[in-house]
C-alpha cells in the first residue's frame, strides 16, 4: 500500500495553521497609542469625571492623647496655711511638669505613664532632685498619693480646709 503524502501534508499544514501551535507573540509598541483629542464645542458644558467604584484610601488620622493637657488643682500650702494652685501638664511626649505655685522654680519634671487605672507622674525636682511620684486617678483626676523619695506624703497635710480630695480640672 502506497500512502499519498501530498494531500495529507497538505492537510496537516491547514490545520497546524488555523489552530495555531505554541504561543503567540506579538510585539508591543514602544510608545503607548495617542489618546484622541477632545475637543468641545465653546457653548458645550464641562464634561463630568468619570465615576469610579474604587475604594477611597484610608488616612488614619493620629489623634491626640485625651490626657495631654494643662491642669490645675488647689493645695494647701503647709508654710502659709494659704490654699495655693498646684500646675501639672501632661505632655504628648509622655513628659510632664508638676509645681505649686510657690515653688516654680522647683519644678517636678519626668514622665508619666497609664497604669490600669492610674495616672502615674515620676520625676525629680529640679532644684532639690528630689524624687517624687504622684498618683492620681484617670478618671477622676483625685491626686491619691505622692511619694517622695519612697516615702508616703500625709495628704492631709496640704488638702484644703473643707475639701475631701485634691482634685485636678483640665484647663481650657
Amino acid at each position: 500500500m502506497k500512502i499519498n503524502w501530498n494531500p495529507l501534508s497538505f492537510a496537516i499544514a491547514a490545520a497546524l495553521g488555523l489552530v495555531g501551535c505554541g504561543e503567540s507573540q506579538t510585539i508591543q509598541p514602544t510608545t503607548p497609542p495617542a489618546k484622541p483629542e477632545i475637543v468641545k464645542a465653546p457653548d458645550a458644558p464641562e464634561p463630568k469625571p468619570e465615576a469610579t467604584n474604587a475604594p477611597l484610601p484610608v488616612v488614619e488620622e493620629k489623634k491626640p492623647n485625651p490626657m495631654v493637657g494643662v491642669y490645675e488643682a488647689s493645695m494647701l500650702n503647709p508654710g502659709t496655711n494659704q490654699s495655693q494652685p498646684l500646675n501639672l501638664e501632661l505632655k504628648k511626649d509622655n513628659q510632664f511638669t508638676a509645681y505649686p505655685q510657690n515653688e516654680a522654680n522647683n519644678k517636678l519634671q519626668g514622665t508619666w505613664k497609664i497604669d490600669g487605672t492610674l495616672l502615674v507622674c515620676t520625676g525629680s525636682t529640679e532644684g532639690t532632685r528630689q524624687k517624687m511620684t504622684l498618683k492620681i486617678d484617670a478618671k477622676t483626676f483625685h491626686l491619691l498619693s505622692i511619694d517622695q523619695d519612697d516615702t508616703p506624703l500625709p495628704l492631709g497635710q496640704i488638702t484644703p480646709p473643707g475639701a475631701n480630695k485634691i482634685n485636678f480640672r483640665k484647663k481650657p
